[in-house]
């Protein structure tokens, strides 16, 4: 097993238990007990979890953002409703801006193939997704390259995409809420998302439950500013009060 197996694994299965042994992990990995040390070691310095005497804990979204890879497999029933629900709004002939989210990795796959689209993305994963339509004109943001994410950042990302303008705009957030608004972990995903919602006519904001009422470290934009909220279940009362005062619609099913 490689070290990125290992690694999705451990994650995974310290996010299951909170905390897990070295010894349960050799166990379970079928590998040494010094090469665990070493894996954890790594992925703490990641800032993925947090190392205690014998073994590691978990690490709370609030504090931490997980690789791109180990994302697309979280919430996945939740996020391929989302896309299904989010894939009605795009029309033929749409100029479309996705961010790099494991949400929007997930709408370009129900995108419809058969519709004529120009589509700006820093994701290269939605990118790749989408370039396998032949009607489909993808361009990806020309900026800094983030293995961990799996995109493009930086200055010369954002004004990048200051040279276009979408019809729509298909982004994720970290946290969703009231009085904070839309928020994520890292300055450089807040910038370029923030730029997406600044050059598009519509803002389109996909988030699962588990991200309502969660608070990240960078402000992105308020809440009231996007024009549609696609979630998987009801909105909590206050939450589904201010999306109703402030003009956002709100789409569950």
């Amino acid at each position: 097993m490689s070290f990125e197996d290992r690694e999705r694994k451990i994650i995974q299965l310290v996010k299951e238990k909170n905390y897990i042994s070295v010894k349960e992990l050799t166990k379970l990995l079928y590998v040494s007990e010094p090469t665990i040390r070493r894996d954890l070691t790594l992925l703490e310095k990641k800032g993925l979890l947090k190392r205690n005497r014998g073994g590691a804990s978990y690490v709370s979204r609030q504090q931490t953002q997980y690789p791109q890879a180990f994302r697309h497999d979280e919430n996945i029933q939740e996020k391929k409703y989302i896309a299904r629900l989010a894939s009605q709004f795009v029309q033929n002939g749409d100029s479309v801006f996705m961010d790099a989210s494991s949400s929007c990795f997930y709408l370009a796959q129900y995108i419809n193939r058969d519709k004529k689209l120009n589509v700006m993305t820093h994701g290269f994963a939605a990118a790749k997704e989408l370039a396998k339509s032949s009607n489909i004109n993808v361009e990806v943001v020309c900026g800094k390259y983030d293995i961990f994410n799996d995109a493009v950042y930086g200055a010369d990302a954002c004004n990048y995409v200051r040279s276009r303008y979408a019809d729509i705009c298909f982004m994720s957030m970290g946290g969703l809420d009231v009085s904070q608004g839309l928020t994520n972990l890292y300055l450089e995903d807040a910038e370029i998302t923030r730029v997406y919602h600044q050059q598009a006519k519509k803002t389109i904001l996909l988030a699962d439950h588990t991200k309502i009422n969660c608070k990240y470290y960078i402000k992105v934009f308020d809440l009231a500013e996007i024009d549609v909220l696609i979630t998987d279940r009801p909105l909590p009362e206050e939450f589904d009060a201010f999306c109703f005062d402030h003009d956002i619609d709100v789409i569950f099913e």
